[in-house]
This record gives C-alpha cells, structure tokens and sequence, in this order.
C-alpha cells in the first residue's frame, strides 16, 4: 500500500516525446520500503520528473499494517543486485 508520495516535476512533458520511467528500489525496512523513480526522455536523456514513494506492507483481510517477508526482501534485493535492509 502506498503511504507517501513525493513527486518533483522538473520540467513539461509534451505528447510528442519518447519517455520512460526508471524504478529502482532503494532501502527495505520490516514493515516498509522505499522505491525512487524518474521519468526520461529517451531521446535525449533529460530527467523530467523524480518521484519518491513509501510503500507499506498490508494485510488487507486484517486491514492492518504488516511486515514485508523475508521472502519479498530477498526478491527484492535479487532483483536490484543490492543489500537494500536497514541494518
């Protein structure tokens, strides 16, 4: 479940343009991570936006927060070659 959102749009994006987005986890908490993503011009590689968001565990039949398993941790981590755990 998303808890934050922050998004910074750097500059306008028109219909015309090539674009891609980037996400890229960064940290993992117990109950939480972390994920960044920017927006590109694929054509000339300017950064035309940068969003950073909190994502929270959820157990959605209980409707309560929950921890993320070490299961999804160590996908995770697979998946963006990194040791993102909060130590």
């Amino acid at each position: 479940m998303i808890a934050n959102v922050n998004a910074d749009f750097l500059s306008p994006i028109y219909s015309y343009e090539q674009i891609s987005v980037e996400t890229c986890c960064t940290e993992i908490g117990n109950r939480s991570f972390r994920i960044m993503q920017r927006i590109i011009n694929t054509e000339t590689g300017e950064i035309k936006g940068v969003c950073r968001t909190i994502m929270v565990g959820f157990d959605v039949a209980a409707g309560v927060s929950a921890p993320i398993s070490d299961e999804w941790k160590e996908a995770i981590c697979r998946f963006e070659n990194a040791d993102l755990c909060k130590k």
